[in-house]
């Protein structure tokens, strides 16, 4: 019973939207997502070396006003198959997952 309360207090209804979709309407979208039980958007926010900062920030104006929390959906993926300058890239944004003592080098192989 324990599990089941828990689980009851901590359920969401999410959406997840779609990575490099054109650019939609969230001021018309919030409400009609809350009005419909939404409580959570995940939205793509980076792609390997792209980001949608713009569309983020545009997600979370609109739907802040009707409590639906929305995360940054980031897709990370491994490098061994990248280019060396994309590798150059992601060192430069410090994009890269490092351990406690900073050393990226793992990374980069």
């Amino acid at each position: 019973m324990p599990s089941l309360i828990l689980q009851v207090l901590v359920s969401i209804s999410g959406v997840w939207s779609a990575w490099n979709y054109a650019t939609i309407n969230w001021e018309e979208l919030a409400p009609l997502l809350s009005d419909n039980g939404y409580d959570t958007v995940f939205y793509g926010a980076v792609y390997g070396l792209l980001t949608d900062i713009d569309g983020l920030n545009e997600s979370i104006g609109a739907c802040n006003g009707y409590d639906i929390n929305v995360h940054a959906w980031i897709v990370v993926r491994k490098t061994a198959a990248s280019s060396d300058e994309e590798r150059e890239i992601l060192a430069e944004d410090e994009r890269f997952q490092a351990a406690t003592d900073h050393d990226t080098r793992a990374q980069l192989r």
